[in-house]
């Protein structure tokens, strides 16, 4: 059973922050007014904060200080007195301010994480021979010079190449979308590639009317799938390629209920995707590709969006339970996107949800 999250750890928010290595004295903590961390799946993470600035004898204090320069490295910890968590390491990349007459200014100072520069950046093309994705995205992530976590893929490819003028980022993006339920992400010195774990315990547990301010969900079967077909012709072996996967076959976030694909099948009879158009060199190939669109269909079943008390450990790819919501919403989600802030209103975690199953 997940735990629940109210304790009274909860009631002292508290951040800290690093530049360039060394911890923000308190004079300098105390006139930043908010701390903002965004984290989504197949994403980059970023943080950003306001500074309230001080105008003395015509000189602003801090706008121009070396502290806040674009380019530093920056480390931030939120969390809760005696409870803080590193939720972000980057570097410095915008600067934005609001003047106003009568009053001091404020400015933002918004990073990345560190690997961004890198694998953002557009380059040239390349190409990877006899190759998993996994040992692919593994070579790309060492030299980034970042720590590879990755979950092992089936396929071995003779050849992927990655075009002229793409980025990294984005190729391994695709990389992850051609394989079942696989993500990408980065946090801190580390690149994820690993499947998603939607079907793994809850963390903890949210009560509508305790830890949880506010949910949204949103029902949709508009989008079923009831099953996947993917054909294509092999030149070479001069054969039709071809494998199809069925409603129930995608990972269920609660092995009880039904998923997505198999209560479809009960309201609208077959409904049967076909991909022609995603070449594939084998019947295992056809499968995977085949079982990761079933899964990205099924995942547009129940999507929400809710706030609660600041809880650092609510990150992409773990699971929550949502109590309190009736038949319907309550149960098991997988978090895609989150973001945390601690203002002077205190802390709250905002986050974006899924789920597979009824």
């Amino acid at each position: 059973m997940a735990k629940t999250a109210a304790d009274t750890s909860y009631y002292a928010p508290a951040f800290e922050i690093e530049m360039n290595g060394k911890k923000l004295e308190a004079e300098v903590s105390k006139i930043i007014s908010s701390i903002t961390i965004d984290q989504e799946i197949n994403k980059t993470n970023n943080f950003r904060f306001v500074v309230q600035d001080e105008f003395m004898e015509g000189e602003f204090r801090w706008l121009g200080h070396k502290l806040f320069k674009f380019g530093n490295n920056v480390s931030v910890k939120l969390g809760y007195v005696g409870n803080m968590h590193q939720m972000a390491v980057g570097q410095i990349q915008n600067i934005s301010a609001n003047f106003f007459a009568g009053v001091a200014p404020t400015f933002t100072v918004e990073g990345v994480d560190n690997a961004y520069k890198f694998l953002m950046e557009k380059s040239e093309p390349d190409t990877f021979r006899d190759k998993k994705d996994s040992e692919i995205v593994k070579e790309i992530a060492e030299r980034a010079h970042l720590k590879p976590v990755i979950d092992d893929t089936v396929q071995v490819s003779p050849i992927k190449r990655k075009k002229g003028g793409e980025s990294y980022f984005r190729f391994i993006r695709n990389l992850a979308s051609g394989n079942d339920d696989f993500e990408f992400s980065l946090a801190g010195r580390s690149l994820f590639f690993v499947q998603a774990k939607k079907d793994k315990e809850a963390i903890l547990s949210l009560e509508w009317g305790r830890e949880l301010v506010s949910f949204r969900p949103a029902l949709n079967t508009s989008q079923a799938v009831t099953e996947v077909v993917v054909r294509n012709w092999d030149r070479q072996g001069k054969r039709t390629i071809e494998a199809r996967v069925r409603a129930g076959e995608e990972r269920k976030q609660e092995r009880e209920r039904q998923s997505s694909s198999q209560i479809a099948r009960e309201i609208y009879g077959d409904v049967v995707r076909v991909i022609t158009e995603r070449p594939v060199r084998s019947v295992d190939e056809a499968r995977q590709v085949a079982l990761a669109e079933l899964e990205r269909a099924s995942d547009n079943f129940i999507k929400g969006s809710g706030e609660t008390i600041g809880i650092p450990e609510i990150r992409p790819g773990v699971c929550i339970e949502l109590e309190g919501l009736g038949a319907w919403f309550k149960g098991k989600y997988y978090v895609e996107k989150v973001t945390h802030k601690i203002n002077s209103s205190g802390y709250r975690t905002t986050f974006e949800v899924r789920r597979n199953t009824l």
